[in-house]
């Protein structure tokens, strides 16, 4: 249960919201990418990532196991969530959408920006449904056109491997979709008795000599030939139907800096471009000061990313 006394009323909760709400933008904004596999928390300080984490995506975790878990994380970080004067969210899983707006609103006492196809500062979509564009591919589009200023691809490495595809005008275009290297693995594994699971680890030779180099090869090298093949075709495509080029290719996601080392058609690894392109997008809804484009670039990881291992 909510602790007694940390729920306002209606009208206490609206004049708090009114006080410290993001009408001008928030100089304190916190960023919330929900995915399939992780939950990617980010802390916006002027504009400026100062803290990141990366949690389970667990469908159990309840509003206030959350807000004990970001409660913590913000202790360690040694920042106040009292002092947040902003929350945005991406999501693509419906389930876990109630349990972030609701602890925005309750334990935060903020109401989120939730990052959807037609909200206030985001990409303009050029499909027949945009409301079926996940919200991540969408951040992604925002943050690298901001930063490029001319068409893009974006391969995000996660559950799914994703191409996002960017007009020169910053327009989502569309993309592709596929299964992410852990999804494939794992599909592989289940479906084929005599297939173990392996690590997903680089082997030293194209042409395994195991069984279990033989999947990693598969997997990883046949991964890099994709993308390879695919961001060669998509370029292909857009010179046919008139799109100016060219065409800057990044990669993003949990899989992205190990895969972008393997391939010279990736230009740049940009891990925290959902993250940056939500924060972008929410400060254009709110009328807030928008991200320097450097600050997408921006690399803090103190660590190399879980999931590859070169």
């Amino acid at each position: 249960m909510v602790p007694a006394g940390s729920l306002s009323t209606p009208e206490t909760r609206g004049a708090t919201r009114g006080a410290r709400a993001a009408a001008h933008g928030a100089r304190r904004l916190l960023t919330v990418d929900i995915g399939n596999t992780h939950i990617v928390l980010g802390v916006f300080l002027d504009g400026r990532l100062s803290a990141h984490w990366r949690l389970a995506s667990a469908h159990a975790r309840t509003i206030d196991e959350s807000w004990v878990m970001l409660s913590m994380l913000f202790q360690s970080a040694g920042l106040d969530s009292r002092e947040l004067d902003g929350v945005a969210i991406a999501s693509v899983v419906p389930d876990l959408n109630f349990v972030w707006i609701k602890l925005a609103e309750y334990h935060l006492q903020l109401e989120p920006f939730v990052m959807r196809p037609g909200a206030p500062g985001t990409p303009e979509v050029r499909l027949p449904d945009p409301s079926t564009v996940g919200a991540d591919r969408l951040c992604n589009a925002a943050a690298v056109w901001h930063l490029v200023r001319r068409a893009a691809i974006v391969v995000d490495f996660g559950t799914a491997t994703t191409f996002d595809v960017i007009h020169t005008d910053g327009a989502f275009l569309g993309g592709l979709i596929l299964p992410g290297p852990q999804t494939a693995l794992r599909n592989l594994h289940q479906s084929a008795a005599l297939l173990p699971k392996v690590a997903l680890v680089f082997p030293p030779r194209v042409i395994g000599v195991t069984t279990e180099q033989a999947m990693q090869s598969g997997l990883l090298h046949g991964a890099v030939a994709q993308v390879e093949g695919l961001v060669e075709r998509i370029r292909r495509e857009l010179v046919a139907d008139g799109v100016p080029g060219p065409v800057h290719v990044v990669s993003t996601g949990g899989f992205g800096r190990i895969m972008s080392r393997h391939t010279p058609v990736i230009e740049e690894h940009l891990p925290y471009l959902v993250l940056c392109g939500l924060a972008l997008c929410h400060a254009r809804a709110t009328g807030g000061r928008e991200l320097e484009p450097q600050e997408i670039r921006a690399d803090r990881l103190p660590a190399p990313e879980a999931g590859v291992e070169e």
